[in-house]
């Protein structure tokens, strides 16, 4: 089987000679992460909308339907699973032991406490993605009352969001080979953020097609960075626990965030106005954001380089 062609920036970057070789698979989990993110992000988007529609169409019973369908199948699949030992035997549940699910996620939290690079990937990643939540869940309401670009409009909106996703997803490499070592988290934190400090200023539609274009590549771009160092710096062993205990943690904050977000526009709506309400959740993503990197950024950056080796 023939060796897979390298990417154009690989090519940009071994000419450069920029000094970071690129030796084993853990260097690459960041082209490896940004190809999964994007296939999930071209079957999310480009695949469940219209199928989404179709169901809709069918009757609005019938998404719950497919989603609780799916949700059973994974349940089933998932306790299926065996673990397989260093020796290829795949051992039963009686040698594994019967460890509960909140023993797993125990252990996972512990090591992201214990471990210093963690701690701080783990904490930002909380307070980040709680505040991030806060707009999805008042976007439609935004599109439709502040910009007002017609029936088509969000659907548009969405397809930039998308095409933005899957641009960061293959070209996540890129941005981290010419950046300093351990910036890019950083940049794109930052980036983001101005962003979307820029679409609170300019509720125009251009300029929120754009801003959704821009921030969702550098969202992805954060993500694989971030997630990338985690699987980098944990232990095999304990990779599969420390991802889970993330994961549960990040979903309950993103919850929480969502509902934070109709909170605070009912909250400002008799003090602002409908629409400086719904422009809120923008100001606060990029003001949050800004004030993650100049108290974080550099503490981040410093222990990026001195554990993520």
């Amino acid at each position: 089987m023939p060796a897979p062609r390298p990417w154009p920036w690989d090519l940009l970057r071994h000419r450069l000679g920029d000094g970071r070789r690129v030796v084993g698979p853990r260097e690459r989990l960041e082209r490896a992460n940004g190809d999964l993110r994007t296939g999930a992000l071209v079957v999310q988007e480009f695949n469940g909308r219209p199928v989404g529609g179709l169901l809709i169409s069918i009757g609005l019973f019938a998404p719950f339907v497919l989603n609780v369908a799916a949700l059973l199948i994974s349940v089933l699949a998932l306790a299926r699973v065996r673990v397989v030992d260093p020796n290829g035997e795949a051992p039963t549940r009686e040698r594994r032991g019967s460890r509960g699910v909140d023993a797993d996620l125990t252990e996972g939290v512990r090591a992201i406490l214990e471990q210093p690079l963690l701690r701080p990937v783990a904490g930002i990643a909380l307070f980040v993605n709680g505040c991030h939540a806060t707009a999805p869940s008042t976007q439609v309401l935004f599109v439709r009352d502040v910009l007002d670009p017609g029936p088509a409009g969000f659907g548009l909106l969405m397809a930039f969001a998308a095409v933005g996703g899957v641009i960061g997803g293959q070209s996540v490499s890129f941005p981290r080979s010419v950046l300093a070592p351990g910036t890019l988290p950083v940049v794109c934190l930052t980036a983001t953020s101005l962003v979307h400090c820029v679409v609170a200023a300019l509720p125009l539609t251009p300029v929120v097609a754009v801003g959704h274009l821009v921030t969702s590549g550098l969202i992805l771009d954060y993500a694989v960075a971030m997630v990338s160092i985690r699987q980098r710096i944990t232990p095999d062993r304990l990779l599969g626990r420390v991802n889970a205990a993330m994961h549960t943690v990040s979903r309950g904050v993103s919850a929480l965030g969502m509902a934070a977000g109709g909170v605070m526009v009912a909250v400002l709506t008799p003090l602002t106005g409908h629409e400086g309400a719904l422009r809120a959740p923008y100001v606060l993503l990029g003001a949050v954001g800004l004030v993650v990197v100049v108290f974080f950024g550099r503490r981040l950056t410093r222990l990026i380089r001195e554990y993520d080796v």
